[in-house]
């Protein structure tokens, strides 16, 4: 935590306000249950079961609470023991995770993730051999890579929460990692033989989603015209830009709808090249994780003069206002409008007080604004979870 302004890839929540129509997409084709042998019949039923996915991984047992602002804040010590809601104050008071409430959390996390795991190892042995009829020719490829990307981030959020990292030395057994759909008994790997199958994962999502993200969808998109590109990533992520709808036909607007569209909230190109430069500098390969950082600033800034970030997150005057999370920067978030209603239900008017900022900044921060004002001083609660239901 105390390197928070080096983190350049994020995966987070973002809550509503934003984008009126994502609750729209993210609806497609899966309002209802269907029998997996009428489910798989047609290419919509692939793309329902990928959405369902991401329902899971949004949900308040992983990205929705627990794997942001929830557990696992809790246990970097952001908040202050004795004002962190009840059940996570064991590993806050005993520094393990032996306590009867940290175990039904930590449960609720590990089966979460390993049912979506399941689900994608499922929708990913159906898909393989499918003669179904798919909109585009390289879209049952980008749902292939979409559903390997999502396994892989699933299996190293699991590591990072229950094995000890590669910097203290520990090369022993770490978690199941699961490829196979129905797979009742998973063997538990080796932490190396975990990042190993991680890394492979990933770099099938990242060279499969290229072409897809960079050519068809951005270097395509309607707003782009010869020299003249989209000023910054966020435009591109998370304002639906590109130029294909869902029913196939080619958008004349920029702000798309459909399966296709907002691919920010979806295992996109850059989120797996990010989170491959994330996971090699957990293994300590710099110089790897270097070189996928590299590719995203090549590919944005350098090349196409592009912006990581094209305003002033503190541009507001009310500090109530100010973008906290830096929400243009990151490269995938999982939606979930309910995130903000469920933390001011859990933390009501006394819990989740953070710790002195101090203690999460190292050397001279006072000039940055997540210093200065990353928390009220009236409550010493977060303000990108106190209040900012509508804001961002």
């Amino acid at each position: 935590m105390k390197s928070i302004k080096n983190i350049f890839v994020a995966f987070v929540l973002l809550v509503s306000g934003l984008f009126w129509s994502c609750n729209e997409w993210l609806d497609v084709g899966s309002d209802d249950e269907i029998l997996e042998d009428e489910a798989f019949t047609e290419a919509k039923g692939y793309r329902s079961a990928l959405l369902g996915v991401y329902k899971l991984v949004a949900s308040s047992n992983l990205w929705g609470q627990e794997l942001t602002w929830g557990f696992k804040s809790a246990i970097s010590w952001n908040y202050r023991s004795g004002n962190a809601i009840p059940k996570y104050r064991g590993p806050l008071q005993y520094d393990v995770y032996t306590d009867a409430n940290t175990r039904n959390v930590l449960s609720s996390i590990w089966e979460t993730a390993y049912n979506a795991i399941a689900n994608c190892n499922n929708l990913l042995k159906q898909i393989e051999n499918s003669d179904a009829q798919f909109e585009y020719p390289w879209e049952k490829d980008m749902i292939m890579a979409e559903a390997r990307g999502l396994r892989a981030l699933l299996h190293f959020e699991m590591l990072q929460l229950f094995v000890p990292a590669p910097i203290t030395g520990y090369s022993g057994t770490a978690i199941p990692y699961v490829t196979d759909y129905p797979d009742y008994y998973p063997v538990h790997k080796s932490i190396g033989d975990v990042l190993a199958a991680v890394i492979e994962d990933l770099k099938y999502a990242q060279q499969t989603l290229e072409p897809i993200d960079v050519d068809e969808m951005r270097n395509k998109s309607s707003f782009v015209s010869g020299s003249m590109r989209l000023d910054n990533m966020d435009y591109v992520l998370f304002q639906g830009v590109g130029n294909i709808r869902s029913d196939g036909g080619k958008r004349d607007n920029g702000f798309g709808d459909g399966f296709f569209a907002f691919r920010g909230y979806r295992f996109n190109y850059w989120g797996a090249t990010g989170l491959l430069a994330r996971v090699y500098s957990y293994m300590r390969d710099f110089e790897e994780a270097e070189k996928y950082a590299d590719i995203i600033i090549d590919d944005w800034v350098v090349q196409y003069q592009f912006n990581l970030y094209s305003s002033n997150p503190k541009a507001a005057s009310n500090p109530n206002r100010i973008d906290g999370k830096r929400r243009p920067e990151p490269l995938i978030a999982f939606w979930n409008d309910k995130v903000c209603d469920t933390y001011s239900t859990a933390v009501s008017t006394i819990y989740n007080r953070m710790v002195d900022l101090s203690t999460l900044f190292a050397g001279d921060e006072t000039s940055d604004y997540r210093y200065t004002d990353l928390y009220n001083p009236s409550n010493y609660r977060y303000r990108v979870w106190d209040g900012q239901s509508s804001e961002y």
